[in-house]
């Protein structure tokens, strides 16, 4: 594994030990820096926060929660197992002590989560990084997560926006968050923003959240590694229905706008 030193406004240095299979933190530290002052406004009084943190891939967001947020005691997630591993080694080599950290192999929000969740009382904050990118052509995942990292940001659900693995998040956010508890997100327009934000308001009408609101947005170009077939599949979609995913820019690149999502309990 090789390591690399990120300096972050929030807490200063950290050390992340990044396995070859397993994904890199590439927006989490942008992620961390928008939700976690605003969470902190409104948690601090609690205290003794019991955090989640699903799809944590190398465990940077929970390493940053874990030092942001001192009286933290935090449960980390991941399909992958080596993820969850390499987590553990990170949150280890960062300082943090290993009686406030609980690792679980699961996807999304499995069952085993939300009995270890209701036996604590429920998560005061949760915290989900997760895959975003469409499957397009059909391809067989388990057998792309063998040999890329960047299959582990492929939405499994095989929804055409991507958008699949959110959805089956938030709905059973629910039965793991306590009363006034915080859930930070991200969503990109890739995704379909009418339809997640219709998704989103559905959930308040149902009164399975209080409320949700964008705590920020900030537009990005599409890097230029990637797949062309992504471009494609997210202009065909936008010609069906309208939608706008992609912005083209005068410098003739592709942009696409991410949002951080704050959701009440």
């Amino acid at each position: 594994m090789a390591e690399k030193i990120y300096s972050t406004e929030l807490i200063g240095d950290v050390r992340i030990f990044a396995d070859g299979n397993v994904w890199p933190p590439y927006s989490a530290f942008y992620l961390a820096k928008e939700t976690f002052p605003v969470v902190k406004k409104i948690l601090e009084k609690k205290g003794n926060l019991l955090c989640c943190d699903i799809g944590t891939g190398s465990g940077v967001l929970s390493i940053l929660g874990g030092k942001y947020f001192p009286d933290s005691h935090w449960v980390v997630t991941d399909l992958n197992p080596q993820a969850v591993f390499t987590a553990e080694n990170n949150w280890k080599i960062n300082g943090l002590p290993d009686d406030r950290l609980t690792s679980l192999v699961a996807d999304g929000i499995s069952d085993d989560l939300v009995g270890l969740a209701r036996e604590n009382g429920g998560f005061n904050f949760l915290i989900a990084n997760l895959p975003q990118q469409p499957l397009v052509d059909g391809e067989e995942l388990e057998s792309l997560r063998q040999v890329s990292a960047s299959a582990w940001n492929v939405d499994a659900t095989r929804d055409p926006d991507g958008l699949g693995l959110f959805i089956r998040v938030v709905e059973r956010l629910p039965d793991v968050m306590t009363s006034g508890g915080m859930a930070v997100l991200s969503a990109s327009s890739k995704q379909n923003e009418s339809r997640w934000r219709n998704f989103l308001n559905r959930l308040i009408d149902e009164g399975k959240l209080n409320q949700w609101e964008v705590i920020s947005n900030e537009q990005f170009p599409l890097p230029e590694s990637y797949d062309p077939r992504f471009i494609k599949h997210w202009l065909s979609l936008s010609e069906k229905d309208g939608v706008l995913r992609l912005k083209l820019g005068e410098d003739g690149k592709y942009y696409y706008t991410h949002y951080n999502l704050l959701l009440s309990f």
